[in-house]
């Protein structure tokens, strides 16, 4: 049989080495992944506690939103961050506006209200989306729309505080109203007694 320059002991061993190292590069990928989507649970439970924490605060909300983003991308030391929403922009410390860009719209009622943008500052290698991964893209469009959620929410409840106001001061108005009729009716009710 042709056994090339190995003997069959040594090419098990070869065998049993290349397994080994397989195996531990795909623990090694398997352990990669896994600490990333800990990075994407984290931005996820700490932009909820930020809702918890800041209401009925949007400012707060965004500032801290955009703060959680760097960290929980693939290359934290190379990204940064942005929140622009109405007017506002909101920003990681040391934002740059270069190169790659992810961004996801917020939406709030149906219509493009801000935007989330991250950028890698530096090229970095090819992955899903350009240099994002995939998950980094899932991430990002749902901190948009929890962001977007939340707006849409905190605007619903000012307005129904405003109209709240408003019922207030117009029953307020009508219970001042209902009072001078009552005495206008008194009086007439009086000068009628005062006729017969």
């Amino acid at each position: 049989s042709d056994e090339g320059p190995f003997l069959s002991e040594e090419r098990a061993l070869i065998n049993a080495v290349a397994e080994s190292l397989s195996t531990t590069a795909k623990r090694m990928r398997a352990e990669h992944a896994l600490r990333e989507r800990v990075k994407e649970l984290r931005c996820l439970y700490g932009i909820a506690k930020l809702m918890e924490r800041h209401e009925p605060n949007l400012e707060a909300i965004l500032q801290g939103a955009v703060e959680l983003l760097p960290p929980s991308w693939q290359y934290p030391e190379v990204t940064c961050a942005r929140i622009i929403f109405g007017e506002k922009e909101y920003r990681s410390p040391v934002f740059q506006e270069a190169g790659c860009k992810q961004a996801a719209d917020i939406i709030v009622t149906g219509k493009k209200a801000g935007v989330v943008e991250v950028y890698y500052t530096k090229k970095m290698p090819p992955a899903d989306e350009g240099p994002f991964l995939q998950e980094e893209r899932a991430l990002i469009d749902a901190v948009a729309e929890r962001l977007g959620r939340t707006a849409k929410r905190m605007r619903m409840e000012e307005d129904l505080r405003r109209a709240n106001d408003q019922l207030q001061v117009e029953r307020r108005a009508l219970q001042e109203s209902n009072a001078a009729l009552r005495t206008v009716l008194s009086r007439i009710e009086e000068e009628k007694g005062a006729i017969r």
